[in-house]
């Protein structure tokens, strides 16, 4: 007779872990309980556990690549190659919800969607906060973030710090890392293969767009398109218990208590720059890096710091990219964001209006930062001036005046300068307009 050890609950002897499966718990007791650290004797990577250092070693330092003979893509991983050809060059039967609209290649991934659906699933609530989940691995994370005061992981060439391995890497991979991924077809260049990947199959494959039948919404990934349906459907508003926010989309909710009433701060040591968002941090003191190389346009006087702005900026230029038009006026445009933010303020009937004053308009962000500028008693204020603003765009700005190595803009009519295009510009339309 077989036992079944379905039901069966196995409980670590030192701290509240629960799991059905054994060697589950003896990968958690030797993460979590064991002294025991294997190292990298070609960097400061350590691990509790023998199968993570091979694969540190594989992937961080091996010689060995894999490609693929379908495209570029290049991995020191056969497991890798492998999802690879099986997700972008393999025709496997998608498989699809009953519920929704989603589908997906990998069962794995379908069985774990399912759970959205299911009423009766145990929800893991947080003993400390409202956070609720479906997933048990979801709570840990959250735990470990925000209740936790485990070890902090610190880079070793920035002030980085963060409470999971797992985006200390990504952290080292994106600001710190040397090699680089190019796009063969345009200027397109970044440190992660997985952006290469994305930015490929969005900009230089003739995959199908998927529509949305409400509005003009489209994209390559059927996925966003399950996300931007939520918007038409008859989906309960979810509150913001602080203000008069809504959304249908939680995600957005959380970003928005976040951004707004969290006491969470990251602070810049360089400048007053305060934001509520790490990403908003490290992009922000890429300005504070003086050693970084100017990218400059080939076809005109534009350069930039961010790679991301130099790719946007290249659009203007290319003769091949289609023209998008608007239907109801004779704008047109390169990029896509424009067209829908020119439709947005000049067709578009809906509006956002302050629940403080009067004040309307046709974007939420802009009436975000009328929220700021006109209701909030945060100033921010400059170190070296009497200067002091609401608005962190305006002190980022100011800032500008009071750094010695920052490029000046010169006119080539007479002696004017500026730390600003946009002040050249006007300088000269007003004072050399012929």
């Amino acid at each position: 007779m077989k036992r079944n050890h379905g039901s069966v609950k196995l409980k670590c002897d030192q701290c509240s872990y629960v799991t059905k499966r054994k060697n589950h718990l003896s990968t958690h007791k030797k993460v979590h309980h064991d002294s025991e650290e294997f190292k990298c004797d070609h960097c400061n990577f350590t691990t509790k556990l023998r199968d993570y250092l091979r694969r540190h070693m594989k992937m961080m330092h091996g010689s060995v690549e894999f490609k693929c003979e379908q495209c570029t893509y290049v991995t020191k991983s056969r497991e890798y190659l492998l999802t690879h050809m099986k997700i972008l060059h393999n025709d496997l039967k998608e498989l699809k919800c009953q519920h929704c609209s989603y589908a997906t290649k990998w069962k794995g991934n379908l069985v774990k969607h399912m759970k959205i659906h299911c009423s009766d699933l145990e929800k893991f609530k947080c003993q400390q906060c409202s956070y609720i989940t479906k997933w048990k691995s979801n709570l840990w994370q959250h735990k470990k973030v925000h209740h936790h005061d485990s070890e902090k992981f610190k880079c070793d060439q920035c002030n980085f710090t963060t409470k999971l391995r797992a985006y200390l890497y990504r952290h080292v991979k994106m600001m710190h890392g040397s090699v680089e991924f190019k796009c063969e077809k345009c200027t397109y260049c970044t440190k992660s293969r997985e952006y290469l990947l994305n930015h490929i199959k969005i900009h230089h494959t003739s995959l199908e767009e998927f529509k949305c039948q409400h509005c003009s919404y489209i994209t390559k990934w059927k996925s966003n398109l399950a996300n931007h349906m939520k918007i038409h459907t008859d989906l309960k508003e979810l509150k913001c218990q602080e203000c008069k926010f809504t959304t249908k989309l939680k995600k957005y909710l959380v970003k928005h208590v976040k951004r707004s009433h969290s006491s969470l701060e990251f602070k810049c040591e360089q400048c007053t720059y305060v934001p509520k968002s790490r990403e908003y941090l490290l992009t922000h003191m890429k300005i504070h890096r003086t050693n970084l190389e100017e990218l400059k346009c080939q076809h005109c006087s534009y350069a930039t710091k961010c790679k991301s702005n130099l790719v946007k900026h290249m659009k203007i230029h290319r003769t091949d990219l289609e023209e998008l038009k608007c239907q109801e006026c004779s704008y047109v445009t390169k990029q896509k964001d424009y067209l829908t933010k020119h439709k947005k303020i000049h067709h578009d009937s809906k509006e956002f209006t302050c629940y403080q004053c009067k004040h309307t308009t046709k974007l939420k962000k802009y009436l975000t930062a009328h929220v700021k500028c006109s209701h909030s008693s945060v100033e921010l204020k400059c170190y070296q001036c009497t200067y002091a603003t609401k608005s962190r765009v305006n002190i980022l700005r100011h800032m500008k005046i009071h750094r010695l190595d920052f490029e000046k803009f010169k006119c080539q009519h007479c002696s004017f300068t500026a730390k600003w295009k946009s002040s050249l510009c006007r300088h000269v339309k007003v004072q050399h307009k012929k």
